[in-house]
């Protein structure tokens, strides 16, 4: 073993002559023809070893007493020291933390003046170092926002309640308005005491813009919505309604609540209808592409018909999270259709019958739009040969 180890066991260790003889297998004590140790160990505050102070001499020690002493008081200094330097570097660290944050923080003491700020708290406010620290909440931010702001959760604070958050719009005087998250938490000395408050105020002005922005867009779209003649649903991948819009309410008298969370069958709603929407819908969830289908259903005027466009809804990697649907009612459109085609098969009645020739070409598109029969008994061409013609 070696003097300097028994020191770090036992604490002290005294060895006022013969030491080579005590420790032969110290190559170093040899070299340097120690004769003598004195050693003391170094504690620190905490109880720790943090190492050791030594006297080595070349002659005996007759007076280790004294020596003793004298490196007690050294260690003593030693230790104090080192616990100094640990500290500062510690410190050091943590006022380089506290800087490189964008967050304003800063510690109050109990009459309400400040007592450390960081770097950011004195580019938000515009002032140095010495113009905020050691004055009060109401000299640098007004009376006013200390009575009507800040007192209440510092006294709070200063009470024992901890994590207070407070979140406002506030005008800073480098002449930005910030919406704020202030935290305050009580600054709680070793012996328990509560000799202040930390306060961090975090900038939270980008989010609250893009909530707004985002709110915003949404009672736009919501109004949109809301106000549209279409029938607007959406539901999720089992086929279950997410959200209807109040025109499927108006035209059914149905709440929209009775519809969330509950499938087209649930509903109870025709088979017909409800076969065409789940093949379409099951189509849509294996292709992935719109599809567009044509119903009946009963409503508070009638039975009516409808057309559904099916679209995917995608989340942030293309895969299918739900699907959009929107219904617009064709019964009008359906009944001119209608009408339309049995006027065309009247007049093509009539016009067949006819003994005249009836002869009708397209100007826009440069073709023989219509010829009745009668045509092959003057011309000898029959009307898919006048057709044919263009």
């Amino acid at each position: 073993g070696t003097p300097c180890k028994q020191v770090m066991e036992h604490g002290v260790c005294i060895y006022p002559a013969n030491l080579q003889q005590l420790f032969p297998s110290d190559l170093p004590l040899h070299t340097m023809g120690s004769e003598a140790y004195v050693g003391i160990r170094l504690v620190n505050s905490a109880g720790e070893r943090m190492g050791l102070i030594c006297v080595i001499n070349n002659q005996p020690i007759a007076d280790t007493q004294f020596i003793e002493e004298v490196l007690t008081i050294f260690a003593a200094r030693a230790m104090a020291e080192l616990e100094r330097q640990r500290t500062e570097t510690v410190l050091r660290r943590y006022e380089r933390i506290v800087s490189a944050t964008p967050d304003c923080i800063s510690l109050l003491d109990r009459n309400y003046c400040y007592q450390v700020v960081n770097q950011a708290y004195l580019d938000w406010n515009q002032k140095s170092y010495d113009e905020i620290v050691g004055h009060s909440v109401s000299e640098l931010l007004s009376a006013d926002f200390f009575h009507q702001t800040a007192k209440a959760s510092l006294d709070r604070c200063l009470a024992g309640e901890t994590n207070l958050t407070v979140e406002s719009w506030q005008d800073y005087r480098d002449g930005n308005r910030r919406f704020v998250r202030a935290t305050y938490a009580p600054y709680v000395e070793s012996n328990g005491t509560i000799s202040g408050v930390v306060i961090n105020v975090h900038d939270l002005t980008n989010l609250k813009l893009a909530e707004n922005a985002l709110r915003e867009s949404q009672q736009k779209y919501q109004a949109l919505v809301e106000n549209s003649p279409d029938i607007i649903e959406r539901f999720d991948l089992h086929l279950r309604h997410l959200y209807v819009s109040s025109s499927l309410t108006k035209i059914t008298g149905v709440p929209a609540s009775v519809f969330q969370g509950k499938t087209c069958r649930d509903l109870g709603f025709s088979e017909v209808m409800v076969h065409a929407w789940e093949t379409a819908a099951q189509r849509l969830l294996a292709t992935g592409k719109k599809q567009l289908i044509e119903f009946e259903t009963p409503t508070l005027e009638g039975i009516r018909s409808f057309e559904m466009a099916i679209a995917p809804e995608l989340d942030h990697n293309g895969e299918i999270s739900s699907i959009l649907c929107i219904s617009r009612d064709i019964t009008d459109r359906k009944a001119t259709e209608i009408a339309l085609r049995q006027q065309k098969e009247v007049t093509e009645q009539i016009a067949e019958s006819t003994l005249a020739i009836l002869y009708i070409y397209d100007l826009v598109e440069n073709r023989n739009a219509y010829v009745n029969p009668q045509i092959e008994m003057v011309l000898g061409y029959s009307p898919a040969e006048i057709y044919a013609m263009g």
